[in-house]
């Protein structure tokens, strides 16, 4: 069910963020939160992280400019972008993590729609989109890490990894 998606997707960003912080307690975390699922899974996330010491704040949009923060979790949109958004401005030294896809960009073609952030680290759920590997897009994604969620895939579903590939493709990441 979809509570038990949101609380999987949530748990899997707060562990993704605990496990690149040298610490959590105390740790500024901002979460940058939209109506739907997606801002349902920072808030877990948020959560995730508060239950471990961090000091947690939720803001929405319109927002122009963050602060203070030591890492800032994208939760605005995800895959349901249908409108150009303006992403605040953040601090240079703050981890950036979206949830899914940075926020202003078509999951399905990669277009650019608006001013979205440029994430440290995607977590992409249940699979990868087409823009977290087409250029221009994949810049704005960061390092992708995939979470399952624990859905299970039909036998006729494969992914394509890197190695798959090593013998066809050149070694630009754009190419």
């Amino acid at each position: 069910g979809g509570d038990a998606l949101v609380a999987r997707a949530g748990a899997v960003v707060g562990r993704v963020v605990a496990e690149r912080l040298d610490r959590v307690y105390g740790t500024r975390v901002v979460v940058v939160v939209g109506s739907g699922l997606n801002g349902a899974d920072g808030r877990v996330a948020g959560q995730y992280l508060a239950d471990r010491g961090a000091k947690v704040d939720y803001v929405t949009l319109p927002i122009t400019r963050i602060d203070r923060a030591d890492v800032v979790i994208d939760a605005v949109v995800g895959i349901g972008v249908n409108r150009p958004l303006v992403m605040p401005v953040v601090p240079d030294d703050a981890l950036v993590v979206a949830i899914d896809i940075p926020s202003g960009i078509d999951p399905d073609t990669g277009e650019i729609r608006g001013e979205p952030l440029v994430a440290d680290v995607t977590v992409a759920m249940g699979a990868l989109k087409y823009a977290h590997v087409l250029e221009p897009s994949a810049h704005y994604c960061g390092e992708v890490v995939v979470a399952t969620l624990d859905i299970p895939a039909p036998l006729t579903c494969a992914m394509v990894e890197d190695d798959d590939l090593a013998d066809v493709i050149r070694t630009q990441r754009d190419d």
